[in-house]
């Protein structure tokens, strides 16, 4: 029987690598012990193959061989001289794979998961690839397509930075890797972008940047770009990162900016501004043009802005620094500062608003005005009437001057504190005066007078000249007049050497009062007091016919005067020589003696109008028609037509009753008027006469 020989190892066609035993067994009882060799394409011997039961083996180096598919043969021999040869392909692959990685590049950046591209090459067919992140298998594909890209899709990796390589085993059991790793970045955070200046949503001036900063950690700013309302995509940079806004025209702007890093992340910055060019808009509106102004005054303004807001209002004066305004109550536009100007001295000023609005840099807009500080008061200068004087009219004139810088308001005469009088346009730094009606009394007066300068309440300065000067009206004259008893009547006729005076007095401003006794050719006696003196006894006076009145005057220098009595005293007896009347019971009731004396039991009427009746016993003189012009009643009472003239010369024409003394000189006379004309005196009420 022919042996038969089988192959165990390897396969047909099997990829084999390095030492590879070569086994086969005979399928057929060989009739003795078989001699079994090995040899293969291009060997220069044959090799004995080892026996192990029924199988032989070959211990096969196929690294002396090249790489390729290589016929080998078996050669089973027995004892009977029967050959028998069994061939078998096999491939001979001792080369590890190649592996070619494609994609990502070495150092690129990747923005999320990462799809791994690479090329596996092997003589054999490749039983599978693993991808290597960082020296560890990631993940494998045992569905390997050699000579064309092979795909690793979607590796998760997070932010850092890696070494990946692909391990590739072939059907020879082969392995081999590309061997230089390449680096892949992984970076899924976006780009940052910081807005430097100005803040979003603000104003600002065309002619302002837009700053701003872009930063990534990981792989990198890639470029930056900007689109307005007016322009897209811009790339043009002022200096870093800076937008140019100056040919923007004026109102609201909308801009993009866009980053993108080198993983391709992108982040996006919104931005919205208002360009305003436009300053504010500032109405000064306290202090008017050149006011004056004193204290604390309130400047006030009133400022708005069409397209920003109105960011602070400040106030200065005269290189002062500025102060801020403070805003009213919403939703007014006034601002307003209180300034006191008790710090600064009296002069003008300029005003200096200064008016910022929100936009970046502000507008600013300047405002001035002058205005002229004035806290002092007018002076005050009292001209008349002078302090103390006493005035007799109601009508009284006070006149003063005031002396003030700039204009005045107004000036005001304060009677006894009150307000008596207003002068609405007085002259300054000169003579103006009141005219007022003042009753009588005693009076305080002085003249306040306000500037024009106000302060924040309208309040003025006001001077005052604090001396009071005093007035003392007094219109009316002192009220005197004689009273009883003292006081005899008028026309009276005493027998004694004295008269007393007794006088009543009304006034409230008494100066001083004099007593005045006149006899018929002289003034005789003057008696003054400077108080009030109700009385005074002219005394130890000689027989005559006396004068006296009383006058009274006030410190204003009115008088007045009690009407003038006569009276007269008679201190001589009766002469013996004498014209004696006498009554029915020869009682004498009146006499007229050579001195001219009369002495009356009784007393005078005269100036009697009606038609005279005597009464029965009387002594009647009658005139030539045979009127009673006279008559001296039984009782010693004369009554006359006419009136009585004492120590008067007489003369005797038209005379109807005559008496005359022993050398024949007339003494007494009773005309034909009845007027009885005495060359002595008249004494009523005589006891015996």
């Amino acid at each position: 029987m022919q042996p038969v020989v089988a192959y165990n190892a390897p396969s047909p066609n099997q990829p084999i690598k390095g030492t590879f035993r070569i086994n086969v067994s005979g399928t057929s009882q060989l009739d003795d012990a078989a001699f079994v060799n090995f040899t293969y394409n291009g060997a220069t011997a044959n090799y004995t193959m080892t026996k192990a039961g029924t199988d032989y083996f070959y211990d096969f180096d196929t690294t002396s061989v090249t790489d390729g598919s290589r016929l080998l043969s078996v050669y089973g021999n027995d004892s009977a001289g029967n050959v028998v040869k069994a061939d078998i392909l096999a491939i001979i692959d001792n080369t590890n794979p190649a592996v070619r990685l494609d994609n990502p590049l070495n150092n690129s950046w990747k923005n999320g998961s990462v799809t791994f591209a690479y090329t596996p090459n092997d003589l054999t067919d490749i039983l599978n690839c693993s991808l290597m992140i960082n020296g560890t298998i990631n993940q494998s594909n045992s569905s390997i397509s050699k000579g064309i890209t092979n795909l690793f899709a979607n590796a998760a990796l997070g932010d850092g930075v890696y070494r990946w390589d692909v391990n590739c085993t072939d059907a020879a059991g082969n392995f081999g890797a590309n061997a230089t790793p390449l680096a892949i970045k992984i970076d899924t955070i976006k780009p940052i972008i910081t807005l430097t200046d100005p803040v979003n949503e603000s104003h600002i001036q065309a002619n302002y940047s837009i700053s701003f900063s872009v930063t990534d950690a990981l792989s990198g700013v890639y470029n930056v770009s900007w689109s307005s309302d007016y322009i897209l995509d811009s790339q043009v940079f002022i200096g870093g990162y800076a937008i140019n806004t100056s040919d923007f025209p004026e109102g609201p702007v909308n801009i993009t900016i866009t980053a993108n890093d080198s993983a391709g992340n992108k982040e996006t910055m919104k931005l919205m501004y208002v360009i305003d060019n436009t300053p504010p808009a500032i109405t000064l509106n306290k202090p008017s043009p050149l006011q004056v102004i004193r204290g604390t005054f309130r400047v006030n303004i009133t400022g708005t802005d069409q397209l920003s807001q109105v960011a602070n209002v400040t106030f200065a004066y005269n290189g002062s620094q500025n102060f801020t305004m403070s805003r009213a109550t919403i939703p007014t536009f006034d601002y307003f500062y209180d300034w006191n100007t008790t710090n600064t001295s009296d002069k003008q000023y300029i005003i200096k608003i200064y008016g910022n609005d929100t936009a970046t840099p502000p507008n600013i807009r300047f405002e001035s005005r002058y205005a002229i500080v004035d806290n002092t008061p007018p002076a005050i200068r009292l001209d008349g009437p002078v302090n103390g004087t006493w005035s007799t009219a109601k009508l009284n004139e006070f006149t003063f001057a005031p002396f003030e810088l700039n204009n005045l308001n107004n000036c005001t005469l304060l009677i006894n504190g009150s307000i008596n009088a207003t002068l609405t346009s007085p002259i300054k730094n000169a003579t103006n005066s009141f005219s007022v009606n003042l009753s009588d009394g005693n009076y305080r007066w002085t003249v306040n007078c306000s500037d024009e300068a106000v302060d924040a309440n309208g309040t003025r300065n006001i001077g005052t000249n604090e001396s009071e000067y005093s007035i003392n009206v007094d219109t009316a004259n002192p009220q005197l007049s004689f009273v009883s008893p003292a006081t005899e009547a008028n026309d009276t006729h005493f027998a004694r050497n004295y008269t007393a005076i007794n006088v009543t007095i009304s006034e409230a401003n008494f100066a001083n009062m004099t007593f005045y006794l006149y006899n018929q050719t002289a003034l005789i006696n003057e008696t003054n007091f400077t108080s009030i003196t109700y009385f005074i006894n002219f005394t130890g006076l000689s027989s005559d016919l006396y004068f006296y009145n009383v006058t009274v005057r006030d410190k204003s220098n009115r008088q007045n005067s009690t009407e003038t009595r006569q009276i007269s005293l008679n201190t001589r007896l009766p002469s013996a020589k004498k014209f004696s009347i006498t009554n029915s019971l020869g009682t004498t009731v009146a006499s007229i003696d050579d001195k001219g004396d009369m002495y009356l039991l009784g007393n005078r009427t005269q100036g009697i109008a009606s038609a005279i009746s005597p009464t029965p016993g009387s002594l009647i003189i009658q005139n030539r028609t045979a009127d009673t012009i006279a008559y001296v009643n039984s009782t010693g009472y004369i009554f006359l037509k006419g009136t009585l003239t004492e120590d008067a010369g007489i003369t005797t024409a038209g005379t109807n009753f005559e008496i005359r003394d022993s050398p024949d000189r007339v003494v007494a006379i009773i005309d034909r008027q009845g007027n009885l004309k005495l060359t002595g005196l008249l004494v009523e009420n005589y006891n015996s006469p």
